[in-house]
């Protein structure tokens, strides 16, 4: 949304890689957030390193032992 408010990508990743920082959620929550970010990431092809990357690194090492 905020890409329709004509924001920067890179203020946008600043926001995003921020509020991943401070707020710590639940294990069942990050998962369904990343599942948005997914998403969002694929309609709007833009990508973001923060929870959803650390998700993405254990499901590599998951499936890679």
């Amino acid at each position: 949304m905020l890409y329709t408010k004509n924001w920067q990508k890179k203020d946008i990743l600043a926001l995003y890689k921020f509020i991943d920082g401070v707020l710590r959620m639940p294990r069942a929550f990050e998962l369904k957030n990343h599942q948005e970010v997914e998403l969002l990431e694929k309609e709007k092809d833009v990508s973001y390193i923060t929870t959803s990357e650390r998700i993405g690194l254990e499901r590599g090492i998951l499936i890679s032992n």
